[in-house]
């Protein structure tokens, strides 16, 4: 279970914005990591239509989601070949009109407790959007103890 509040989902909408303006992308999602049942649960999405808030994701099932939770480093997929071969929910991905995405992991002084994606045109992500969209996350989650603590998995 994820403990949630009306000001951490203001604070995930305002941080949605800023990636969209200085990073870009056409979709995002927000996923906390559940150790005790060792899945992901999706806490925000730009696109509750698609990937509702509160779906559930077994580790198992999402390769890439274990790579950045086991190493704390971002995963780019760049293009459609990448995400068909890295994410079994591809489909709706390209339904979207996206075909590149970026992971990027939420630290805290305990470990990766999750990571926002971020998806866009294929090709999008480069270098210098992944270095930015990294510096974004951790200052976002590190501006504000409470924000963090609103997104630990209980």
């Amino acid at each position: 279970m994820v403990v949630q509040n009306v000001s951490f989902m203001k604070a995930l909408g305002d941080l949605d914005e800023r990636l969209a303006q200085q990073v870009g992308h056409k979709y995002m999602t927000v996923l906390l990591y559940d150790s005790g049942a060792d899945e992901a649960e999706r806490v925000y999405s730009s696109n509750p239509q698609v990937f509702p808030d509160r779906g559930r994701k077994p580790m198992d099932q999402g390769p890439k989601m274990a790579f950045v939770r086991d190493t704390g480093l971002a995963y780019v997929a760049i293009d459609r070949f990448e995400i068909e071969r890295d994410y079994p929910d591809h489909q709706k991905v390209f339904a979207m009109g996206c075909a590149s995405l970026l992971n990027v992991p939420i630290k805290s002084p305990e470990g990766v407790i999750g990571q926002v994606n971020l998806m866009h045109d294929e090709y999008y992500y480069d270098h210098g959007k992944v270095k930015l969209a990294l510096q974004l996350v951790s200052s976002f989650f590190n501006e504000s103890p409470s924000i963090r603590s609103q997104g630990s998995a209980v």
